[in-house]
């Protein structure tokens, strides 16, 4: 079972969502995105959740996304040509913190979430990486593993059902798999803060079965003895105090052997 996962503090100006708090600019852009979504699928149930940073408490305007799942009822079925022109009108819509990564899936796909993971709409409005993507006839998206996960254990309820009775468990064991795929691409792929803070968060996760941000993730790992320097490097650039940098081999020691420690769990 997956336990408690860190919150984050009100501060003036936030508005209460489910039982966690965002920044006031933070509510508007997901508010914003809600209507938008709902005036497309027009009568169909609708359900928006916050995940990622924003419901685990390690949010950083300068450094993370607005992360959302929209789950709808897909009968008749969301046209191509529709979701494209959804997708379209999300990009263009401003946003606070790095932007927007929004998924949409089908209720049928959120109950039962399985191989190929398949989504009708991917959009990241990020400046370096903004782009609109179809998921009809087209292969699935691995990254909803997590978002599942993280909506399931501490999703914020913007609109519709609470995440638990909509969104299906995964297994232990594919969690695993996924966080080890995603440090073995980490390494060679992102920087070291990247690298090193999932590793954390990953081990709390193995060893504790809870699911934090990377700030937290890094904060227990440094406080359990993993490698000071490195994890309070990832932290200082996390939290906007260092600029990001290629893995070290200190760093990539650290990853691989969290990503071992993964694989060597599977089964168990």
């Amino acid at each position: 079972m997956i336990g408690p996962v860190a919150g984050s503090a009100h501060r003036a100006g936030d508005r209460d969502v489910g039982n966690a708090a965002m920044p006031a600019d933070v509510h508007e852009s997901v508010a914003r995105v809600d209507s938008m979504i709902r005036a497309v699928c027009g009568d169909r149930p609708v359900s928006t959740y916050v995940h990622g940073s924003l419901a685990l408490g390690g949010f950083n305007p300068l450094r993370s996304d607005i992360d959302v799942l929209v789950v709808v009822e897909n009968v008749p079925p969301l046209d191509a040509a529709t979701l494209r022109d959804l997708g379209n009108q999300l990009i263009a819509v401003p946003s606070a913190g790095r932007g927007l990564e929004l998924s949409v899936v089908t209720t049928t796909a959120a109950r039962q979430p399985s191989v190929p993971w398949p989504f009708l709409l991917h959009v990241t409005t990020a400046r370096d990486d903004a782009k609109v993507v179809i998921g009809v006839g087209r292969d699935g998206d691995p990254d909803l593993v997590m978002h599942y996960t993280v909506v399931r254990a501490a999703g914020l309820t913007v609109r519709g059902e609470p995440p638990t009775q909509l969104v299906g468990p995964l297994e232990r064991d594919i969690v695993l798999r996924y966080l080890a795929d995603e440090l073995t691409w980490a390494e060679t792929h992102a920087g070291e803060t990247y690298g090193v803070l999932n590793a954390a968060r990953a081990s709390c996760f193995l060893h504790e079965g809870v699911i934090v941000s990377k700030i937290e993730g890094g904060r227990r790992a440094n406080a359990g003895g993993g490698p000071t320097g490195v994890l309070r490097r990832a932290l200082d650039v996390q939290e906007g105090r260092a600029d990001d940098r290629p893995p070290t081999e200190a760093a990539v020691r650290f990853i691989r052997s969290i990503r071992a420690q993964l694989i060597g769990a599977l089964g168990k």
